[in-house]
């Protein structure tokens, strides 16, 4: 969205929907962004960096940054990403009536990834092959650039509602909607100077928690924060932790490294009681289970902390002899589930 300062939607009585979604979902409240005009907030959003571009520009003029995006990083990570604009032209470098190419930043990078028009969003979505990662952007008039924030407000009331009705959204997608920058503000952070906006995360998991983010946070951050969703590095200024995270409204930030870390067998003496911890590392909290049988007198114990125990007596009679079972860690949900397995050996004496 664009062009509004924090007050000027968050609170405003003329704008009902957007201010249900700050009110059910989350919202961060020290938002901001990194500069003015519209482009240089743009670039750092998906690449960390404005590229050293000041002014709004086409690629024509700025010429073709060979920079790393986030959609590089993800798919160097194996995730898929596409990028949808309204009215999109048959060349998307130039402006052509209510889209903007500056506010299409993927135009700008050498990386980018599959774009299409924004009428293929919801079919895509709720398709078998839905993207991991998507970025939208709206005509000039929706995003309040041209239009009034009365305008803007009800785009959003159409547009959210679509995106949740689809299998992405069903399946643990989550959005973001934020302002570029503020009209008549140079208020920032680490040096930033694009205003204080208003940010929106709407997911399931936040419904109805009415979350707040008093954390300062501009467009790096962001950044950052969608780089941790998806345990991906950060880029340029998303690496300072001075530019802030919204990590709290999309939930808990997983780590780079998810594992099981107990080891991987371990003996018991038929008739004999005993225990085995089992470990695990990485976040989210995974949920843990066993596949398999365990023999007769062992049991499972899932202390739903990321940690359980395999314990119990050996039946003398029915368990002695070698054991398998799978012990299965899953980290988060939807599109950054991750499940991590460890085939454990239990060995029974007589």
């Amino acid at each position: 969205m664009e062009n509004k300062n924090y007050s000027d939607v968050i609170g405003q009585s003329d704008q009902p929907y957007t201010n249900s979604l700050a009110s059910r979902y989350g919202l961060a409240t020290k938002s901001y962004g990194v500069g003015h005009p519209s482009l240089p907030n743009y670039l750092p959003i998906i690449s960390g960096s404005n590229q050293g571009v000041t002014v709004d520009e086409p690629p024509s003029s700025s010429g073709i940054f060979n920079q790393p995006t986030i959609a590089s990083q993800l798919a160097t990570a194996g995730y898929t990403a596409k990028a949808y604009a309204e009215n999109l032209p048959a060349n998307p470098a130039n402006d052509s009536g209510e889209y903007a190419v500056r506010h299409f930043p993927w135009e700008y990078f050498a990386g980018k990834p599959s774009i299409a028009d924004a009428s293929r969003l919801t079919t895509d979505l709720s398709s078998a092959s839905a993207p991991d990662f998507v970025w939208y952007t709206p005509n000039l008039i929706n995003d309040e650039h041209d239009g009034s924030v009365q305008q803007g407000d009800a785009f959003l009331s159409s547009f959210i509602p679509g995106v949740q009705a689809t299998t992405w959204y069903k399946s643990g997608g989550q959005i973001i909607i934020t302002w570029d920058e503020s009209n008549n503000d140079n208020s920032g952070i680490n040096g930033g100077y694009g205003g204080k906006v208003p940010t929106i995360v709407v997911s399931a998991s936040n419904n109805g928690r009415s979350l707040k983010d008093a954390t300062p946070v501009d467009t790096a951050g962001i950044l950052r924060s969608i780089e941790d969703r998806y345990g991906l590095p950060y880029l340029a200024n998303a690496a300072n932790s001075a530019n802030g995270t919204i990590d709290s409204l999309l939930g808990t930030a997983p780590s780079p490294t998810r594992s099981i870390t107990n080891a991987a067998r371990t003996s018991a003496v038929a008739g004999q009681t005993f225990w085995f911890n089992v470990t695990t590392t990485g976040t989210p909290t995974p949920r843990l289970k066993k596949k398999g049988r365990l023999p007769k007198g062992v049991h499972f114990l899932n202390y739903h902390n990321g940690s359980g125990m395999i314990w119990g007596t050996p039946n003398p009679r029915r368990a002695v002899g070698t054991h398998q079972v799978t012990i299965v860690a899953t980290y988060g949900t939807g599109k950054t589930k991750q499940v991590v397995t460890q085939v454990f050996t239990l060995t029974v004496a007589a």
